[in-house]
């Protein structure tokens, strides 16, 4: 969000500020702070958007040609401490006439406190008790440098050794330092082993470790507070590079879910997404659907889960042409459009071995165990929502049969491909409903049994000291249990007809369990 000058004056924390000159200017955007020198003035510092501070007394400043010099600067505002009344009263009538709008405070402002509450009020981040800034150290400039590199090189000249980030989520390192053997230490090193030898920060963001800043040698105590600086700096730019992030993977999921869900509704900018995206319409493409069993919110906006969706599309993508990995109907997807030409079973390995890997990498970073079901091939992505569909019904497969973190393929499938077709039909529930109500029914108010003991019944071809041995029971409970099984049933397991009914009613309330809305229905 765009902060203004009003803004700023409006804020409960910054109550002690008052503005004198160019009331009108209020809106002006505000977009960081520099301060200045009267008597040093740096010429190489942009001052567009900033509130500009003067670091000497009022009653030192030159007067209009500052004023209008910072007008012409495209300054936000001016901010002076307060002096002589009447001379403050000329520099508001100044103010006025270039439209600069002029804030005073009764004392010096400048202090870790105020920076802090104004790194939080412009950037919304938070600065933490540990890190206290100095203005003296020109920490304003590390906060709101334009980019990391520019950070990276204003941060070499305050402290005069050499300095590196390595950024963690891209698996980058950026340094402007000109030591030869640094610069090499520091993109080649494990990350590990560069901590064994110099002097580093963790750079927090959202509870996880984004990112770590490197010295050649330890710093000084008085350079704690450009250090601190340097932090919020690059917080500041991975905050705005999450934000950017996100709004690209929601931009590219909206994409594909109008392609999953065919609601293409103007083919020629659906033509042109897919050719400024490297994709044609014709490519192969086939989709891999992933249950997490715990609890866990899929949310673009967590930044964890983001990172983790991240990293998943980052470790598989070196296997195919192209990989998407996004939310899609409570499961995570992974569309993956390998390049052309390539054998179906090649393509089917490689697709193993992407599984596996995104299940190491969902296990590294402490996710829930999962349920995997792979889709066919389709030879366009028109037929992408297909492939999708399967991928899901394996993976409900595979959450029926308590397979975990290994892929279900639903061209492996057979008879269940034809069952899990013709359950979302009406007859399907009928049939389900007339033969195994009663049943289920019993089994909610009862909390009971029956179902799973008619399951293993079906399982062991009708054997009680079978059923028994699985079930870990005595077979007189199984006897009982099948006798009550016998009364609520609404037909006879001995007549082939009436079995075949139930097999298929069994096989129906594998997928139905899940949905409760199913089971209630027609109660």
């Amino acid at each position: 969000m765009v902060k203004s000058v009003g803004d700023f004056l409006r804020d409960k924390r910054f109550k002690k500020f008052r503005l004198i000159g160019a009331v009108s200017g209020e809106g002006r955007s505000l977009d960081g702070m520099r301060v200045v020198d009267l008597f040093k003035p740096d010429k190489t510092v942009d001052l567009h958007g900033n509130l500009v501070f003067l670091s000497n007394a009022v009653g030192e400043t030159p007067g209009p040609a500052l004023i209008r010099g910072l007008a012409e600067a495209g300054a936000a505002a001016l901010l002076l401490v307060a002096g002589d009344e009447s001379l403050l009263r000329r520099y508001g009538e100044i103010a006025d006439e270039y439209g600069l709008p002029l804030i005073t405070a009764d004392s010096n402002p400048f202090n870790g406190s105020f920076i802090a509450d104004f790194v939080s009020f412009l950037w919304d981040i938070s600065p933490g008790a540990s890190n206290f800034l100095s203005y003296t150290d020109i920490s304003v400039e590390l906060i709101d440098s334009p980019n990391i590199m520019a950070l990276m090189s204003r941060l070499e000249d305050y402290l005069g050794i050499p300095s590196a980030y390595r950024d963690m989520a891209l698996n980058r390192t950026l340094t402007a330092s000109k030591d030869r053997n640094f610069t090499e230490m520091v993109k080649t090193y494990p990350l590990r082993e560069l901590q064994r030898i110099f002097y580093y920060r963790w750079i927090v963001n959202e509870g996880m470790r984004a990112g770590c800043l490197l010295f050649s040698e330890e710093v000084k105590p008085e350079q704690l507070s450009i250090i601190n600086a340097a932090l919020l700096g690059l917080r500041i730019h991975l905050k705005k590079g999450n934000q950017e992030r996100l709004a690209r993977k929601k931009l590219s999921s909206n994409f594909f879910t109008a392609i999953l869900e065919e609601r293409i509704e103007d083919y020629a900018v659906f033509m042109e997404k897919l050719r400024s995206a490297g994709l044609h319409r014709d490519s192969d493409c086939l989709a891999v659907a992933v249950e997490l069993r715990g609890e866990m919110v899929l949310d673009y906006d967590d930044f964890k889960f983001m990172m983790g969706i991240e990293s998943i599309e980052k470790r598989i993508s070196s296997l195919f042409e192209n990989v998407f990995v996004m939310t899609y109907k409570d499961a995570i997807l992974c569309i993956i459009m390998p390049a052309g030409g390539q054998q179906k079973e090649r393509i089917m390995e490689r697709v193993l071995h992407a599984v596996r890997l995104a299940v190491d990498e969902m296990g590294r970073m402490g996710w829930p165990e999962c349920h995997i079901g792979c889709g066919g091939i389709k030879n366009s992505l028109a037929s992408l929502g297909d492939s999708a569909s399967e991928a899901m019904k394996a993976a409900q497969y595979s959450k029926i049969n308590e397979i975990i973190g290994s892929p279900i393929f639903w061209e492996e499938l057979d008879s269940y491909q034809i069952i899990s077709t013709i359950a979302a039909c009406p007859e399907a529930k009928r049939l389900h409903h007339r033969v195994l109500g009663r049943v289920l029914r019993h089994d909610r108010e009862h909390n009971g049994e029956l179902t799973d003991t008619l399951v293993s019944l079906e399982r062991n071809n009708w054997n009680v000291r079978l059923t028994a041995k699985e079930m870990s029971f005595h077979p007189n409970t199984i006897k009982y249990r099948l006798h009550k099984i016998s009364e609520l049933l609404d037909g006879d397991v001995d007549e082939y007809r009436f079995k075949f009914d139930l097999s298929m009613a069994l096989r129906l309330n594998a997928i139905y369990r899940f949905d409760k809305s199913i089971l209630m229905e027609g109660d």
